[in-house]
């Protein structure tokens, strides 16, 4: 894959990049329903890149997430899934990230990797 693919807006980056063979997509900021839009679209663009069989969406350095984040997650899993791939979900164990996965038990869909944050 080539270089970091950037979308921003002044509350969300997502970055898209290489880990080994894993596609990586990283957003940070604050994730809701104005910039839910926009990780959704950067997801897409990475598994239409890919065969999805290896994503992982780091979200340690989210600083907030509502049901539009979550719906993202779903939809990313939903496709992965389907296609017999694997989505990890990074969160740093400590952030607002991981309390509402555990909360919606979205942390009993999805596999989550404790990873702190490297601010």
């Amino acid at each position: 894959m080539e270089s970091p693919r950037p979308s921003a807006s002044p509350l969300l980056d997502v970055q898209i990049v290489s880990r080994g063979p894993d596609v990586v997509v990283q957003a940070v900021g604050e994730l809701d329903i104005s910039t839910a839009p926009l990780l959704k679209n950067a997801a897409e663009r990475a598994m239409d890149g890919v065969h999805p069989s290896a994503v992982i969406l780091d979200l340690t350095r989210l600083r907030f997430c509502d049901a539009s984040g979550l719906r993202v997650m779903i939809a990313m899993w939903r496709r992965i899934h389907q296609a017999r791939g694997r989505l990890t979900v990074e969160v740093d164990p400590d952030g607002p990230v991981a309390r509402l996965l555990k909360i919606t038990d979205l942390d009993r869909l999805l596999l989550i990797r404790n990873k702190r944050n490297r601010r």
